[in-house]
């Protein structure tokens, strides 16, 4: 009859407790294979104990290395403002679903982010695990996790711009990631002994030729000093809790790709 409403359902769907992602992209498009580059425009909904956590616009990209070879990639998600989701600390753009493709048990990058913190490193990535459906299909389980990037409630260094140029400024805070493939990155350097080092804050349309001159001759600096066994400067405690976290993991990349230093 004309008096009757119609109500919205109580409790929207969820596959598994877990909370899901629903992502729609654009005319259904997404990037090509290999590409990790082209962002596709998107809506982003959460839905976590059946109530919508989150709905924003934004963008999807593949990412990852190795693991764009399997049907089952990784993403990472931008939204066009900054976003609280899932009670996780930072409020950002940016944020990671990795697609655990290569692991049949999906725990082993939680765990390793559970001995972080119980290892008491400075920084570890808040994540959950969720739910991914996308354009319709389902896809399984992902690790919702940080982008690891300069931020009050991520990597909590100094912010820099590109008038930071002279002392005491342009000595930091710098983000570098160790990584193997950064000669694909568009910002990087690689030391006198032939170490491979992107450059992630200040990010690429920001740094200055002095910034980026000045962070290569400190890392070379140091290096030359480990190599002539001058290690007075050296943060062994620091180090250790890295490595032994790295070696309990058995993570292959470990100390030759992936991982993160910082400079204040």
């Amino acid at each position: 009859s004309s008096s009757e409403e119609v109500s919205e359902p109580e409790n929207l769907y969820q596959p598994t407790k877990l909370p899901l992602v629903v992502i729609n992209t654009e005319n259904g498009k997404m990037p090509a294979d290999k590409d990790k580059d082209t962002q596709v425009t998107s809506n982003i909904i959460i839905i976590k104990d059946g109530k919508v956590n989150t709905k924003e616009s934004g963008t999807i990209k593949y990412r990852g290395n190795s693991t764009l070879d399997p049907a089952k990639k990784s993403f990472r998600i931008k939204f066009d403002k900054k976003t609280n989701i899932l009670d996780l600390p930072a409020k950002a753009k940016k944020w990671v679903l990795f697609a655990n493709m290569y692991d049949k048990t999906l725990l082993r990058n939680r765990i390793g982010y559970k001995m972080s913190t119980i290892f008491g490193l400075k920084y570890t990535p808040a994540c959950n695990h969720v739910d991914v459906i996308l354009n319709g299909d389902f896809k399984g389980n992902y690790l919702l996790c940080d982008q690891i990037e300069v931020n009050e409630k991520r990597v909590d260094i100094t912010k820099m711009d590109s008038t930071n140029t002279n002392e005491p400024e342009i000595t930091g805070g710098y983000l570098i990631e160790g990584d193997a493939f950064a000669e694909k990155e568009p910002s990087y350097f690689k030391t006198k002994e032939g170490i491979l080092f992107a450059i992630k804050h200040p990010n690429s349309d920001d740094i200055t030729q002095q910034q980026k001159d000045y962070i290569e001759k400190y890392f070379n600096k140091v290096e030359s000093e480990i190599y002539q066994n001058n290690l007075e400067n050296i943060d062994f405690e620091s180090f250790a809790r890295y490595f032994l976290i790295e070696d309990f993991a058995g993570n292959i990349d470990g100390i030759w790709s992936s991982f993160y230093l910082t400079k204040e």
